[in-house]
């Protein structure tokens, strides 16, 4: 009885663990291709479009 119940709380921790991960992913991945958009449109605005795609 008490096996069946930690399994199933573990279970559960770990789909937990797995969302908070994705989510954390996602939100990485957003802020790194606005980070870059950002950085490209300075670079553009700037004139120099060519070495802003590079260094973003």
């Amino acid at each position: 009885m008490f096996e069946q119940k930690l399994i199933t709380g573990m279970k559960n921790f770990n789909q937990l663990i797995q969302v908070l991960l994705a989510l954390a992913l996602g939100i990485a991945s957003i802020m790194v291709i606005l980070d870059f958009g950002l950085k490209a449109s300075e670079a553009w605005h700037a004139g120099n479009a060519a070495n802003g795609f590079f260094h973003a």
